[in-house]
């Protein structure tokens, strides 16, 4: 069998390179851009959304919130209320609820020489989290409510505390209290931005994540109440210390994340439009992946909004994507499967005598089309190893173009591909099945020669 394989194949030379180069192909195709969309599915899963939590909201907040923030007022419509919290988390599939609550107050922060080698200041933007939202056990530790340990020592000037504590000061009023600097949190996302879209933007300097981590601990000055837009409603402005506590996923994407206690005195104290014990959003935590569908539809019946991130638009595109591709591959595989079918027909009327002779000499019908079968299957084989080396090694160099020409933009992944076993397998399996499928008739037609009729 190996030396009539063998025999057929340099017979055939010419012909079978062209039915590798249409399997190739076929195989390159579905390699290479299937290794994309899972390498860009990788970097969205792992970077930008790698946390199962879902943030919901009151159904109408979105459109009157910012109809309170044109108008200058600073509250926040559609909040959520315990009972509905309470509501929340019954639902089947919900692990957890953990409220968050804006800053409805105007607020303003300014340091920071020691991490961008000058004082900067900034209106500022923010939310209280729970500690219990963190899953860093590290930052736990950092990111609490330290009201209660508060020496409230009385005091004009930072000096004048001890144990890191920093006096704080209401506007025109001297003495103020020692107190614990406020902890904050920063995302990934927010760094991501700096780096890539602000720090060029302005000629600052970029920070990469290494260099925030070892800046925990930094303070920063805190004016709420005011900011360099504003002053709140009600209440007078107090100056105090902020602590940078680290980098976490839970914080909110634009501003810092504090602990929640905090913000609820802030806005008790700034904002007239605070209801205590309500809650601006939710975070909920997904016990189980398969439920999501169910429980979106659950919290829009009692009138929770689910604040896109964009996690299930990006889904929707990238299977949008992969079944295009997957298409491409098979149409193109079945212009391969055509060629084959030429090719194989073509081998079988030029060898009818050679097969005859075969069958004249006791080759059986099964020896002869598994002859022929074999000869598809290795050049499956053949066709798509060569098509999943090329797509490989186009990827390598895909990913050195993009890292040396492409901009920086948030999120950027050192690779743009990932190859995932099913993808070779898929990869290989179709190679096989076309090149057998375009074998299978002149295969056939070759077994049932009669070779009296051929010899003859």
């Amino acid at each position: 069998m190996l030396r009539l394989l063998e025999i057929g194949f340099k017979e055939t030379r010419r012909p079978f390179a062209v039915g590798i180069v249409g399997i190739a192909s076929g195989a390159f195709i579905i390699v290479f851009f299937l290794g994309l969309v899972a390498g860009i599915h990788n970097a969205v899963e792992t970077q930008i959304f790698a946390e199962e939590t879902l943030e919901v909201v009151g159904a109408s907040s979105e459109v009157l919130s910012t109809m309170n923030f044109l108008s200058g007022r600073r509250g926040a419509s559609g909040e959520i209320d315990e009972a509905t919290l309470e509501q929340i988390g019954k639902i089947p599939g919900v692990g957890a609820v953990h409220p968050r609550l804006r800053f409805m107050f105007p607020a303003k922060a300014y340091g920071g020489k020691q991490l961008f080698g000058f004082e900067g200041g900034v209106d500022l933007v923010g939310d209280g989290i729970p500690t219990l939202l963190l899953r860093d056990p590290a930052l736990r530790k950092v990111f609490q409510d330290f009201s209660p340990e508060d020496s409230a020592a009385p005091c004009s000037r930072d000096k004048q505390c001890g144990g890191g504590e920093c006096c704080v000061l209401e506007e025109n009023n001297p003495k103020g209290a020692c107190r614990h600097p406020v902890p904050f949190l920063v995302s990934k996302r927010l760094l991501e931005i700096y780096n890539t879209v602000i720090a060029p933007a302005h000629n600052l300097v970029t920070l990469p994540e290494w260099t925030i981590r070892k800046a925990a601990g930094m303070r920063l000055t805190l004016v709420a109440g005011r900011s360099y837009q504003g002053q709140a409603i009600r209440g007078t402005p107090e100056q105090m210390c902020l602590s940078f506590a680290g980098i976490s996923p839970q914080a909110i994407d634009i501003g810092i994340s504090v602990p929640l206690p905090y913000v609820e005195r802030w806005n008790a104290k700034f904002s007239d439009a605070y209801t205590k014990g309500n809650a601006s959003s939710a975070e909920l935590v997904i016990a189980r992946k398969q439920s999501l569908g169910s429980i979106i539809q659950r919290l829009k019946g009692i009138g929770i909004g689910v604040r896109s991130s964009g996690k299930e638009e990006l889904g929707f595109f990238i299977g949008i994507l992969n079944g295009i591709f997957v298409f491409i591959s098979i149409v193109m595989l079945l212009v391969a499967s055509l060629g084959i079918f030429h090719i194989f027909y073509g081998i079988v009327v030029e060898r009818k005598r050679e097969i005859g002779l075969m069958r004249a000499l006791g080759a059986s019908r099964r020896k002869i089309m598994s002859l022929f079968l074999f000869q598809a299957a290795i050049l499956g084989g053949v066709g798509g190893a060569a098509g999943v080396v090329l797509a490989v090694v186009i990827s390598y160099a895909a990913d050195y173009v993009a890292s040396a020409y492409l901009p920086d933009f948030p999120f950027k992944p050192d690779t743009f591909f990932h190859f995932e076993a099913w993808i070779i397998g898929f990869a290989f399996l179709l190679s096989f099945l076309t090149c057998i499928a375009g074998a299978w008739w002149p295969a056939r037609k070759a077994a049932r020669q009669n070779p009296m009729e051929v010899l003859d």
